[in-house]
């Protein structure tokens, strides 16, 4: 047993969410990047990674702790899921607290998730999602940007990627990987088919 590292023990604090008993803060990063230089992603997710797979796989992080909650989020976005647990909080300036403080304060995050990507020199719109409990983004492609897209030209972003492809009139395309995307392309589109039983409803009117 010597030779074994030492692992937290868990706790569950509630139905699905199980975490050690040491929360790893990392309030560190705003007096790393205290030169106004932020941390690499990458090291810091190689770092974060090193935490997680000894244990340490919940991660404290607030508003001013400098780049934390972007280089966790760029790290959840690559990590397997349910590999570690992230928790932030908003810390606004002492003084009276008001609704508007607050919906502003919303506003300011929503505003700082990126609302589209460049692929291929064109503009490509996201939307952002939660399944299944987990945030994710759905890059809103053209078919034909979609048909040439390769997984070398994927945005590196927070969270992970879904994809939509929208064809003319048709019930758009939605896959969760970019394989899974090609093989729904690949096959014939499905045309919707309207069915209306005589004496249902149509659109405004009242059943006789």
């Amino acid at each position: 047993m010597a030779d074994r590292p030492l692992r937290p023990p868990r706790v569950e604090l509630g139905p699905g969410l199980e975490v050690p008993r040491v929360l790893t803060g990392l309030w560190q990063v705003a007096d790393m990047e205290r030169d106004g230089k932020p941390l690499d992603p990458g090291t810091a997710g190689k770092a974060l990674g090193e935490y997680a797979d000894a244990g340490f796989d919940a991660f404290d992080m607030a508003d001013h702790y400098g780049s934390a909650e972007i280089l966790v989020g760029r790290y959840l976005g690559q990590a397997a899921p349910g590999h570690a647990t992230a928790f932030t909080k908003w810390c606004p300036l002492p003084g009276p607290m008001t609704p508007e403080i607050v919906r502003e304060g919303v506003r300011q995050r929503l505003d700082a998730l990126p609302g589209m990507v460049r692929l291929r020199g064109d503009a490509v719109p996201l939307e952002y999602e939660v399944d299944n409990g987990e945030a994710t983004v759905r890059v809103m492609l053209r078919e034909g940007q979609a048909r040439r897209l390769t997984s070398g030209e994927l945005p590196e972003l927070d969270r992970p990627v879904r994809f939509a492809v929208v064809r003319g009139g048709e019930p758009p395309l939605r896959a969760a990987t970019l394989p899974e995307l090609k093989e729904l392309l690949r096959r014939p589109p499905v045309r919707r088919q309207v069915h209306r039983d005589r004496g249902s409803p149509r659109r405004g009117g009242r059943r006789r």
